[in-house]
């Protein structure tokens, strides 16, 4: 273990690198004539400096020469500033102020580290860690991406200076023509004309040369390779998402090919990095799957600076592209984008402040400060974004007491929903009753979700109040919870739905009766490939076969009739077996539906306590290891087969 791990210096150096980031928006506001390219090349070197202290360790040479470096070049843009500060003007003054208060604190740190140097002095010298860290061999990507390691400077995001509004700034006046003494000199200077730029020179070549095209260089092709990877990974984005005629299995050829584009532009090296905020700034237009490359890509390469610079180039881009961003944040590797994400919780945008939420709470890094630094803004969106991702993050018992605060303040139906889903995955026991009272006291526009939970977490006996619930809303969402409550008597319920005149209702029935009983009544249909989808020249759309189960209410009470007597009201039932955790890890192995396939790990967490950082929109190679963790896991509760509530108190969900 590396006792030097964390520095004095790491906490100075994230302070400073927010300092810099302000400094260059009020640099941006000032109307003040200065180097504004010099200042901005200062500034982006004082970042790449402190990338070096951020990824690295006491023993390491760079951590304090990075310190000195940043002290330096930040005195050498206070220089440039100072020399263009007369007269005084507001927003260069502050910016002066920041860059003395960032100065200070930068060298103090520089200080406390020689000092914590000099007195491990022998530790260092003779020790284990001695020694510089070697860049790790480079290893593909299979079936989950790898965090590449790579010999390189720090990346620095594009800093610029230039004003919001050029008009603002001071520009020198040009100095007058000196005025004519004799009556020769007055026609002299109303003759005058300004003389044309020169033209530029041809180079004819050599005599008798040809022209032709000049090779390109190495750096071009590389550009052009890198360019190509990052093309291919925002298309393949799109791709590894299941449509209805594929399932989760299907996507794993595409996440490969997406996975062996990231390793190209990594195996590219140093040159192919500034690729990437080039390939997002040519966009003609805001796309998603360009800011999911930027993400994934960058989160793929090991440092600071490469998280930073995805981040900075998310906080400007269009409200569009934001989707993307976050979807490729959550899937990259690099263990900085925590670091980096949670100061957009303080964001005053509120979009990028969603972003932060729901990245952090699905990667299970949300600071334990996050409910009070979200919840104050009393933005509904947002709260109801940190409700989910209590779910998966955060100490048990603080996300249990702020979810519950949230109920008992009364949150409209949607907040409702999702604080009592998050309750259930964290283990709590006492939202049940809340959820039994809702349906009793049928509050509208709450009848559905609190079927649907109850049913999912619910006990033997709440089978009546149940079937009230979807007799009130008889919806997809309704009939398929009633059937993973897994009550026996409910098939008589479902069996009447069969006839139901919403064309929804009777295949859901059909459905959740073939999940509830395993009767094996089906049948096989020809269905388009493409639903909705006509060939333009009018023909009939191409079909394949689907088994699916029979909606003939006939054949299911002929069916029930002879089988109520195996059925034992007292077993919960899944397939017409004893319902056995391992049937929703066979489920989640299955072909079924992404909708199917999402309500059965919600169920895992809550009928076991387990699987509450698993997810259906992974990578499936990571599924595919999580779920063979998990069947080994519920195998060890040893629960009684055709029990309702598995989560019991020797396994929670932490």
């Amino acid at each position: 273990m590396n006792v030097f791990a964390t520095s004095p210096a790491h906490g100075p150096a994230r302070e400073a690198r927010a300092e810099i980031d302000a400094v260059a928006v009020t640099l941006r506001e000032s109307a003040a004539p200065f180097d504004r390219r010099g200042v901005a090349d200062r500034l982006a070197r004082a970042v790449g400096a402190l990338y070096a202290v951020l990824d690295t360790t006491l023993e390491a040479p760079a951590h304090h020469d990075g310190l000195v470096e940043c002290a330096r070049v930040l005195a050498e843009a206070r220089r440039m500033l100072a020399a263009s500060a007369s007269p005084p003007e507001p927003a260069l003054l502050r910016a002066i102020g920041a860059l003395d208060a960032t100065y200070a604190r930068v060298s103090r740190s520089a200080e406390e580290v020689v000092d914590l140097m000099l007195a491990r002095r022998g530790d260092l010298r003779g020790g284990a860690y001695a020694e510089a860290r070697a860049t790790r061999p480079f290893q593909a990507s299979v079936g989950v991406p790898r965090l590449h390691a790579l010999a390189r400077a720090p990346a620095l995001s594009p800093l610029s200076l230039d004003p919001a509004s050029p008009a603002l700034v001071a520009k020198p006046r040009p100095k007058p023509p000196p005025k004519p003494r004799t009556i020769e000199e007055l026609r002299a200077a109303a003759s005058a004309k300004p003389a044309p730029p020169p033209e530029p020179a041809a180079d004819p070549g050599p005599a008798g040369s040809v022209a032709v095209a000049a090779e390109p260089e190495e750096g071009e092709i590389l550009r052009r390779v890198a360019r190509d990877c990052l093309e291919d990974v925002a298309a393949l984005r799109s791709l590894r998402k299941p449509i209805p005629t594929e399932t989760w299995l299907d996507q794993a050829p595409f996440e490969q090919r997406l996975l062996d584009n990231v390793d190209a532009f990594a195996a590219l090296g140093e040159a192919a990095l500034p690729s990437v905020t080039l390939f997002h700034a040519e966009a003609p237009a805001p796309d998603p799957s360009r800011g999911f490359a930027v993400a994934l890509v960058l989160g793929c390469v090991e440092g600071t600076d490469t998280a930073d610079v995805a981040v900075a180039t998310m906080k400007q881009s269009a409200p569009e592209e934001l989707p993307g961003f976050a979807e490729g944040f959550v899937l990259a590797p690099n263990p900085a984008i925590d670091a980096e994400l949670a100061p957009l919780l303080d964001a005053p945008n509120p979009a990028l402040v969603a972003v932060a939420i729901d990245v952090l709470g699905a990667r299970g890094s949300l600071p334990a400060d996050a409910p009070e630094r979200v919840l104050p803004r009393a933005d509904a969106g947002l709260t109801r974004r940190l409700a989910t991702a209590l779910g998966r993050a955060l100490p048990k018992t603080k996300a249990l007491a702020v979810l519950s605060n949230l109920l008992d303040d009364e949150p409209d139906d949607e907040l409702f929903a999702i604080a009592c889903a998050s309750l259930l995955r964290r283990g709590d026991g006492d939202v049940r009753q809340r959820l039994r009272d809702t349906l009793r006291a049928r509050v509208p526009g709450r009848i559905v979700q609190a079927t649907r939970l109850l049913a999912l977490s619910g006990r033997q006996d709440d089978l009546p109040l149940l079937l009230e619930g979807v007799a009130l809303a008889p919806n997809a969402v309704t009939i398929d919870a009633l059937a993973r409550h897994g009550h026996p008597d409910a098939a008589s319920a479902l069996i009447a739905l069969l006839d139901s005149p919403d064309e929804g209702v009777a295949p859901a029935a059909a459905e959740a009766l073939d999940l509830l009983t395993g009767a094996g009544l089906r049948e096989t249909v020809q269905v388009p490939w493409t639903p909705g989808v006509a060939p333009p020249d009018g023909s009939p759309p191409p079909t394949r076969a689907v088994s699916k189960p029979i909606g003939d209410r006939l054949a299911w009470e002929r069916w029930f009739a002879t089988a109520r007597g195996r059925l034992d009201p007292r077993a919960k039932l899944r397939g017409g077996l004893p319902f056995a955790p391992s049937m929703i890890v066979d489920e989640l192995e299955s072909t079924a539906p992404p909708a199917r396939r999402s309500e059965a790990a919600l169920e895992l967490v809550i009928a076991t306590g387990v699987g509450a950082r698993f997810t259906t929109t992974t990578w499936v190679g990571r599924q595919r290891r999580e779920l063979a963790e998990l069947r080994a896991h519920v195998r060890s509760l040893g629960s009684a087969a055709g029990a309702w509530w598995f989560a019991g108190a020797a396994v929670t969900s932490r």
